[in-house]
């Protein structure tokens, strides 16, 4: 029993031993290993890059076209003092015992941030009409062009992202277009884009992006109601005041011109008002509003009718006069005579009338 135990013991301090040195060894690239793995640097910067080999595999070395290098057995490190080139390769290598080459490739992005973005409408000239356009940002001398990416945006709505298409490493300068539908509601409102170049994750996610100034269009657009287009027929009782509206809302400010039934001194006014209305106002009233851009018409039928307040008044003191007569007659003909025991003159003398003298016997 004993001599299992030990057995086994011996059979697993050997397993752990064999798992450290594999787990050592899986730490040693056959490759060289680059700090960093990918160099990006602005244009004109300064920047090193280390190169390791594991152990005592060889000495590694740079192929480099500008720079200097130090090192010893195992590192060696690239030293740019100030990066002069646009599309540039490095290449860390080591020569094996067995006489063959290793080698890791460094990437290296030289990059210029934009030195101006602008923004504009294509063919604008200080106005736009309501309609499709299309917005024109432009940036200049950027690199590399390929990782340029631009945003349109109208105030703080972003309206649409591209990304360039160009593959140039060198300062290149680009132009982006975006098809955009103009309102009224654009009218005044700040219009920009943004430039920023996407490089990855080597510390720089946090690069300056580059915004245009504002352009603010001035939006021209035709006259819009804002009352009903087909307004109810107007019925008014003469005498009373009509005001008839025909507001709308445009760019340029609208113009009012009305067409009337009768002659009169015209009115260019938004609302029109006759006061006091009689019968020669019947009739079709006509508004026209426009500006440079278009018109609109408003048409307003009107219908004068008879005041039917005098005769109401008329009828009432008629009916009150006929109440007071009326009543006067019944106090003088049934109330008083028999309330005050009065007699008839005219009874009187038919009373006289009837009786006749009788002759007395002698």
């Amino acid at each position: 029993m004993f001599s299992c135990i030990l057995l086994f013991a011996i059979y697993l301090m050997s397993s752990l031993h064999d798992l450290r040195v594999s787990g050592s060894d899986s730490h040693c690239s056959v490759k060289p290993v680059l700090t960093p793995s990918r160099l990006v640097l602005r244009y004109g910067d300064s920047a090193n890059v280390t190169c390791e080999v594991c152990g005592h595999q060889g000495t590694p070395k740079f192929e480099k076209s500008l720079g200097k290098v130090i090192g010893n057995n195992t590192t060696a490190v690239w030293i740019v003092d100030k990066m002069t080139e646009w599309d540039i390769t490095s290449i860390c290598y080591y020569e094996d015992k067995e006489g063959k080459l290793q080698a890791t490739i460094l990437p290296v992005v030289v990059y210029q941030l934009p030195e101006h973005v602008s923004i504009s409408f294509v063919e604008y000239n200080n106005t736009l009409e309501s309609g499709k356009h299309t917005l024109l940002c432009s940036v200049s001398d950027t690199a590399p062009a390929a990782d340029l990416v631009v945003t349109f945006y109208r105030g703080s709505i972003p309206l649409d992202q591209q990304n360039s298409t160009r593959t140039t490493k060198e300062p290149e300068s680009q132009s982006f277009t975006l098809s955009y539908n103009i309102t009224k509601e654009d009218n005044g409102a700040p219009f920009w884009c943004q430039a920023k170049l996407e490089l990855g994750h080597e510390g720089l996610q946090h690069l300056p992006v580059v915004r245009s100034g504002n352009i603010n269009p001035i939006v021209h657009y035709k006259p819009e109601l804002l009352v009903p287009a087909n307004p109810d027929p107007i019925k008014i009782t003469e005498g009373k005041s009509l005001h008839l509206n025909c507001s709308a809302d445009g760019n340029p400010a609208p113009l009012y011109t009305w067409e009337k039934p009768i002659d009169g001194s015209n009115s260019f006014a938004s609302v029109l008002t006759v006061d006091p209305v009689g019968f020669e106002h019947v009739g079709q009233y006509v508004c026209t509003v426009s500006n440079s851009v278009g018109s609109v018409k408003v048409k307003f039928n009107v219908d004068v009718q008879v005041d039917p307040t005098p005769f109401i008044i008329a009828a009432a003191v008629f009916f009150v006069v006929l109440m007071i007569v009326g009543g006067m007659m019944l106090y003088h003909f049934c109330y008083k005579p028999n309330r005050m025991g009065t007699y008839s003159l005219w009874n009187v003398l038919n009373l006289h009338k009837q009786h006749t003298a009788v002759p007395a016997k002698g």
